[in-house]
């Protein structure tokens, strides 16, 4: 094989290398964007479950009915 050969089967390769780099760049760039997505939904979980408890701890000696025992 020349090198005129070997330079295009190299050249070939590392064109189909740039393509698959491309690809797996747009994947990790719809995980990052995932990854935002859960943080900031955990965080609205979170706080509501954190006020559902609050409200529980409160209504439950309103009541005086244990509606949770607290962790300790």
């Amino acid at each position: 094989m020349d090198d005129s050969k070997t330079l295009q089967v190299i050249l070939d390769k590392l064109e189909k290398l740039d393509s698959k780099v491309d690809k797996l760049d747009n994947k990790v760039t719809t995980l990052q964007s995932d990854v935002v997505d859960l943080k900031e939904d955990s965080a609205i979980t979170r706080n509501g479950v954190n006020t559902l408890l609050d409200w529980a701890e409160k209504a439950q000696i309103e009541v005086k009915i244990p509606l949770y025992k607290k962790a300790e």
